[in-house]
């Protein structure tokens, strides 16, 4: 996810989520939701590349994308 993202507008501008207070919170984040299961994180891929990522959870039955 952080390879697309640096890649990406977001990386470009310094503005994503591997900057260090969001990278912080992502990684708890994450570490959370693996750890319980409800982490839902999909890779577009385009022609062996990755391109682009959805990372959100789920809430009970609900998905919270």
């Amino acid at each position: 996810m952080l390879a697309v993202e640096w890649a990406s507008w977001k990386g470009r501008a310094e503005c994503g989520m591997a900057e260090p207070i969001s990278k912080v919170f992502c990684d708890a984040l994450l570490k959370r939701l693996i750890g319980s299961g409800d982490a839902r994180i999909i890779i577009a891929i385009h022609e062996g590349k990755d391109i682009g990522f959805i990372f959100e959870s789920m809430a009970g039955k609900i998905y919270r994308g």
